[in-house]
């Protein structure tokens, strides 16, 4: 007889086994199925701005829409001017710039004379 219970008892742990193995692999099937719902966040609010950070970001709008365009041939010439590094180069540059002008000025005085 308690040969028998111990069979019984065995039989019994093994069915709670197969159920609980069958009820798991149940629940994965389901998972991988269907995905997991999203949660939804309440909506942020977004801080006040600092009344004078606004104006600040407007003036800068407005004078990045308003700028005029520049010259290229200005915008290359500044452009030259600020590449040297070395005192001796910056001298030459600024003294060929100088002869450069006076010579444009000459000519030009050349022109409006005739």
């Amino acid at each position: 007889m308690a040969q028998k219970l111990s069979e019984r008892v065995r039989e019994v742990q093994e069915r709670r086994a197969r159920d609980e193995a069958l009820e798991a692999e149940r629940r994965r099937l389901e998972a991988a199925a269907s995905p997991p719902q999203l949660e939804l966040l309440p909506q942020a609010t977004m801080p006040a701005v600092n009344p004078l950070v606004a104006a600040a970001l407007k003036r800068i709008e407005r004078a990045h829409q308003s700028a005029p365009v520049a010259d290229t041939r200005s915008t290359r010439a500044a452009a030259a001017m600020a590449l040297p590094t070395h005192p001796c180069e910056r001298r030459a540059i600024l003294t060929k710039h100088r002869d450069l002008s006076s010579t444009s000025r000459r000519i030009r005085g050349d022109i409006s004379d005739h």
